[in-house]
């Protein structure tokens, strides 16, 4: 089992990542559970996490998305949006109130 994991990684990894073949090796799986949640459930678990104090880092982790990819991608949106919004309002398109 660890050459095949070892030999997987090597082909389809990253080589930074694929440490030297170690038959002594131990290999630890993490799994999903496995049950009967919607997504929905799941995302209302975890909106309750949030109110309990659980991190989002922590949350989008155990979801299975990369937190700072996450965050990357957040800040990306929203400089996006400022952007447009910047766009706009010097194109004149910004209605008054």
């Amino acid at each position: 089992m660890v050459k095949s994991s070892w030999r997987l990684a090597d082909v389809f990894g990253d080589d930074s990542d694929v440490p030297a073949y170690n038959p002594d090796a131990e290999i630890k799986l993490t799994w999903s559970p496995v049950g009967t949640r919607s997504e929905k459930e799941e995302a209302e678990i975890a909106e309750a996490e949030i109110r309990m104090g659980v991190s989002k880092k922590t949350i989008l982790t155990r979801r299975g998305y990369d937190a700072d990819e996450e965050a990357a991608n957040r800040k990306e949106e929203q400089e996006a949006t400022a952007e447009a919004m910047a766009d706009a309002f010097n194109r004149g398109e910004v209605e008054d109130e």
